[in-house]
Formats: structure tokens, sequence, C-alpha cells
């Protein structure tokens, strides 16, 4: 844990980033999805 309470201080920036990536591409492969599905029964 001590370790882990180093590297959060020093990469906090990192740990955020990492933390809006992978919602920003979910909410954007869900969007792709909708837009498919859209398309397909217009």
């Amino acid at each position: 844990m001590k370790l882990w309470n180093l590297i959060d201080k020093h990469h906090e920036d990192l740990g955020i980033a990492l933390f809006i990536l992978p919602s920003l591409l979910t909410a954007f492969a869900t969007a792709g999805i909708v837009f498919g599905i859209g398309l397909l029964f217009r």
C-alpha cells in the first residue's frame, strides 16, 4: 500500500487520465453502436 500511495502522489494526473479515457472510449463506443443501429433500422 505504501508503494501505491507513493505512485499515486507522483502520478495523480496520470491516474485521472487513466480514469477519464476509458469513460470517453465507452461513451464513444456506445454512441457508435446506437448510431449504427439507427442507420440499420432507418
